[in-house]
């Protein structure tokens, strides 16, 4: 069973690119069903705004190592002015899979940043990827991680 590196990765880029990142590459798990991932437009036809409900066991992320969106139920997104961004809940096994993020940020147009905490191992990264090209690529170490860290049992 793997250590959690976990935090809400943001998607910033086109309200276009943005749904189309959220129906095609996200993943059911294993004995996951369709309706596990729905991505409803409460506004009829305008798709100005939207709904996310990922249920059961979330879902994986297209092209990365063990990396997940979690669980949300009913998040709902209103379109702002370009670029628009949304944050979900993920979790990575063990650590970020960058370079599957990097390559899903050069073909899908968008950038991505996040945060997460890994409490087992005691680290935090810092990843941004801005259009395919990583600009962040940290990890944070404490000295007392219980003490240091502003969320130190998220993850892990």
């Amino acid at each position: 069973m793997p250590n959690w590196c976990e935090g809400y990765i943001r998607i910033m880029g086109e309200w276009e690119d943005i749904l189309s990142f959220l129906t095609n590459d996200l993943d059911l798990p294993d004995g996951g069903t369709k309706e596990d991932i729905e991505v409803n437009f409460p506004y009829y036809d305008d798709k100005h705004a939207f709904e996310i409900d990922i249920s059961n066991y979330g879902a994986h992320i297209r092209g990365t190592r063990r990396g997940f969106i979690l669980p949300i139920n009913e998040v709902f997104y209103k379109r702002r002015e370009s670029p628009d961004v949304i944050a979900l809940p993920s979790k990575f096994a063990w650590d970020i899979d960058v370079e599957g993020l990097r390559k899903l940020s050069e073909e899908r147009s968008l950038n991505f940043r996040i945060y997460a905490f890994e409490s087992g191992m005691q680290f935090n990264r810092y990843i941004e990827i801005l259009k395919g090209k990583i600009t962040k690529n940290d990890t944070i170490k404490f000295k007392d991680y219980e003490w240091e860290c502003i969320d130190p049992y998220k993850g892990g």
